[in-house]
C-alpha cells in the first residue's frame, strides 16, 4: 500500500545514515508507520476518546496495513471514511511536530477530523458514547441488536465457566446467519465468525430460534415488579407464578 511510503524515522533510517529511527515524540526505539497512527500515547488517546477498545487498539499488528485490514472487516463504508480521516490528522500532528517542535492534544485532534465529517462515526455500537461518538443518524438494524444482545450473553455465560449453554433469539433472520455464519462474507457475517470461535470454547453451546410468544416469563416478571412497586428481591424462593410459567414454557 502506497501509506508505507510516508517518511517515518523508521524508512529514512534504511536510506540514509546516522539517522535515528527512534520516535521523534515519546522515544519508541523504532518509528514505523503504525507507531504514529496508533501506538504513540497521542494517537492512542486519540483512538480512546473514540471508544476503540479490545484488539482493535491491543492487538500486536505487524504493518499499518494489517490493522486497518482488521477495521475494515467491522466497519462499514461511512465509517471507513471517517477513520481514515482521523488517521491523516494523527499523521498530521506527527508533523506538526517534528517540523514545528509542537503538537495538539487527543481531543482537538478528534474536534479537527470530525468537522469533516457532518456525521463522524467509528466502530463504538457496544462501548458507551464519550463526548457525542457512539450515535448514528438512523436506526440500528434488529440482526445487529440481537446479535449485541447475543454477544453480551456469550460474555456472562464465559464468565460463569458454564458449560453447556442454549442462546434463544426471536430473530429469524439472526438464528439463519449463525447457522450459516462460516459462508457469510458480510459485515455481519466475520463479527458472527468472531461469537462461534467463543461459542466453541464452551463443551456444548447453540442458537435456536423461538417465537416471540416465549417471551410471556419475562413480560410476566416485569408487570409483577410494577405490580408491587419493584420492591422485589431476587433470589431462589421465586413465586409459585414464576415457576408455573417457566415449568410451562419448558414443556411446550
Amino acid at each position: 500500500m502506497g501509506h508505507e511510503l510516508l517518511p517515518t524515522n523508521a524508512k529514512i533510517s534504511s536510506i540514509r545514515q546516522n539517522f535515528r529511527s527512534d520516535c521523534p515524540r515519546c522515544g519508541a526505539s523504532v518509528e514505523t508507520l503504525i507507531h504514529p497512527l496508533k501506538d504513540c500515547p497521542t494517537a492512542r488517546a486519540t483512538l480512546t476518546i473514540g471508544g476503540l477498545y479490545g484488539r482493535l487498539l491491543n492487538k500486536y499488528h505487524l504493518c499499518c496495513a494489517n490493522w486497518i485490514e482488521d477495521f475494515m472487516h467491522l466497519l462499514d463504508k461511512k465509517a471507513v471514511i471517517d477513520f481514515i480521516t482521523m488517521l491523516w490528522h494523527s499523521w498530521s500532528n506527527r508533523n506538526n511536530y517534528v517540523f514545528r517542535g509542537n503538537e495538539d492534544e487527543a481531543q482537538v485532534i478528534w474536534e479537527s477530523a470530525k468537522t469533516l465529517c457532518q456525521d463522524f462515526w467509528i466502530y463504538n455500537l457496544v462501548n458507551k458514547s464519550i463526548e457525542g461518538w457512539g450515535f448514528k443518524d438512523e436506526d440500528m438494524t434488529v440482526d445487529w441488536e440481537k446479535l449485541y444482545a447475543l454477544e453480551e450473553s456469550l460474555k456472562i455465560t464465559r464468565s460463569l465457566n458454564i458449560p453447556n449453554a442454549i442462546f434463544e433469539t426471536d430473530c429469524a433472520s439472526l438464528a439463519n446467519k449463525v447457522k450459516k455464519g462460516k459462508e457469510d462474507i458480510t459485515i455481519i457475517g466475520y463479527h458472527i465468525k468472531e461469537i462461534l470461535k467463543t461459542m466453541e470454547m464452551c463443551n456444548n453451546a447453540a442458537v435456536n430460534w423461538i417465537n416471540r410468544s416465549c417471551n410471556k416469563v419475562a413480560d410476566f416478571i416485569c408487570k409483577y415488579a410494577i405490580i408491587n412497586d419493584c420492591t422485589l428481591v431476587f433470589g431462589m424462593d421465586y413465586p409459585k407464578e414464576i415457576h408455573d410459567l417457566v415449568i410451562d414454557d419448558s414443556i411446550n
